[in-house]
């Protein structure tokens, strides 16, 4: 069974971000460009779950369904995912 994972999200300076299987990637409109961030590409997820509330650029999810997101009053955006 394949499912999917996806979100999308608007960020302060108007650029258009996606979560989708495993990887973030960040549109801006004013470039008309995309931008690849973070997440395994294609291939191989190597997975790191790092220490539950505490931020890092060495984190990388399992890429499972999107259960859940939201964004709170401080522009920072939260996924919640089902592996």
């Amino acid at each position: 069974m394949h499912t999917e994972s996806k979100a999308s999200w608007k960020d302060a300076n108007d650029d258009l971000w996606m979560y989708n299987d495993g990887n973030i990637w960040r549109y801006s409109i004013s470039t008309n460009m995309w931008t690849w961030l973070k997440g395994p590409g294609s291939g191989i997820n190597l997975v790191n779950y790092g220490t539950m509330g505490v931020p890092a650029p060495t984190n990388q999810p399992v890429a499972g369904s999107v259960y859940n997101f939201w964004q709170d009053q401080n522009g920072k955006f939260y996924i919640d995912l089902m592996s």
